[in-house]
């Protein structure tokens, strides 16, 4: 069983700092810091690196060794406007799409090289910025900040379908298990959709009226965890039916989850400071504050058995 002890790092904190931390056992691995404010992040298994984005920069960070420095591509003003920044990000093999734009105006979605660490793609969808990403064998899931989705062809960039035109932002995209569905998460609730028809299938809301930041879809379980405010959800696929729901806290919001496969672990980020970990049963429920401010991204790495996290900002 994986024990869950962590212990906050030691050592001199600068304003607006980042920092990815490696933990195992009660000890960090490693720690790394850049002096902007993080907006979202993702690990990359095939380099053990971990992507980094701001509002105008991309950072590369190396976690297998920390010997390479921290690599910084900034996005020039002539593919990023002045009155625009980048959002949400996912990859998948050598490439990374990065979403943007301006609040409720035009966006854009960025495909990033990750073996020329160059950006070799920018493709528009005239709505709005682009908040969260899902990537499913030849497509990619956009959602955005006026409530739609939008379907690219991760080759050629070009649009497949448009549609689930919520009443709010949507800050979580997710396939299903067999991709014939997206899950989408807003203010309201949780939407189950088809692709090939682009109407609504199922939904459910939750009593708490937050934000669905979350979705992670358990292909061994056909489950569908979800999270709003403090709480975890969990669904059945295609009814939406919650069949279980655990409070990690009353007081903070969840930001980002991962899932260990192996003994279907749930670890969390949370505003604070905080990280959660709890078990897809319900049991060895733990809340630890690690950081001073919110965690924006957790994952296990190396076979489960490390975590890295990443915090928007650390102050004094």
């Amino acid at each position: 069983m994986w024990k869950v002890t962590l212990k906050k790092i030691l050592g001199i904190v600068i304003l607006l700092v980042v920092c990815v931390s490696c933990y195992k056992e009660e000890k960090a691995i490693a720690r790394y810091k850049v002096k902007e404010k993080v907006i979202s992040a993702h690990f990359d298994f095939r380099r053990e690196q971990i992507i980094m984005v701001t509002k105008r920069s991309i950072y590369i960070v190396p976690v297998a060794n920390t010997k390479i420095k921290i690599k910084r591509i900034e996005v020039p003003y002539s593919v990023l406007p002045p009155n625009m920044h980048l959002y949400g990000i996912n990859c998948i093999d050598n490439k990374c799409w990065i979403g943007g734009g301006q609040m409720h105006k035009d966006g854009f979605l960025l495909r990033l090289n990750l073996d020329k660490m160059d950006i070799e793609g920018k493709y528009y969808d005239t709505m709005s910025e682009i908040y969260g990403i899902a990537i499913n064998d030849n497509n990619i899931a956009t959602c955005h900040g006026t409530g739609e989705v939008i379907i690219w062809n991760m080759d050629t960039g070009e649009k497949v379908k448009t549609f689930g035109h919520h009443k709010t932002e949507i800050f979580a995209v997710a396939f299903s298990a067999d991709g014939k569905k997206i899950y989408t998460g807003d203010y309201d609730g949780l939407t189950l959709w088809d692709i090939s028809t682009g109407k609504r299938i199922k939904y459910v809301s939750y009593s708490d009226n937050s934000t669905i930041l979350t979705i992670i879809v358990d292909k061994d379980t056909n489950r569908v965890i979800t999270s709003s405010a403090g709480t975890l959800y969990v669904h059945e696929e295609d009814s939406l039916s919650v069949v279980d729901k655990f409070a990690l806290s009353e007081k903070r919001v969840i930001l980002s989850c991962d899932l260990r496969d192996s003994d279907k672990k749930i670890i969390c980020g949370m505003t604070g400071g905080y990280i959660g970990v709890i078990n897809l049963d319900g049991t060895d429920r733990k809340v630890l504050r690690i950081h001073k401010d919110d965690v924006i991204y957790v994952k296990f790495i190396r076979d489960g058995e490390d975590v890295i996290s990443v915090v928007k900002t650390e102050r004094r």
